[in-house]
């Protein structure tokens, strides 16, 4: 029985570890400082479509990974599958288009970097040059 309760123990310990520090990305053109966490959700779920300038959002998302868990269920306040279903039905009713996804973290790094209006999510962790890290309040 204790060495169940240690084997518990450890692994929660090292899940604590492996939890992911999602932070919003953009465009270096991109003329914000911050980001509300109403206006990032609102972004991600396509129903705020510019930036308050006028220019366009282009949004991206990672396809999976404890980076998107997170960021989907904190920012979004959707599970993965409501995320997915809500992007499945906007684009069967054609009132959307689904964010382009992205397989690896650098991947979206990169995209940001190069996309005029770009925003996306990466670890904390994860290098993002050619974009900048935007606080949410």
């Amino acid at each position: 029985m204790k060495l169940f309760i240690y084997t518990l123990i450890g692994f929660m310990a090292l899940s604590a570890a492996a939890v992911a520090e999602p932070i919003v990305i953009v465009n270096e053109n991109v003329a914000i400082q911050e980001l509300s966490r109403a206006d990032a959700a609102k972004v991600f779920l396509g129903k705020k479509k510019t930036w308050d300038n006028g220019d366009p959002i282009v949004a991206g998302t990672l396809e999976a990974g404890t980076v998107h868990d997170a960021f989907i269920q904190q920012v979004v306040k959707k599970s993965n599958a409501q995320f997915a279903t809500y992007w499945k039905k906007l684009v069967f009713t054609g009132r959307g288009q689904a964010p382009k996804s992205f397989a690896s973290e650098a991947d979206l790094a990169a995209f940001v970097a190069r996309t005029p209006g770009a925003i996306g999510y990466i670890d904390a962790a994860t290098p993002h040059p050619g974009a900048k890290g935007v606080p949410l309040r």
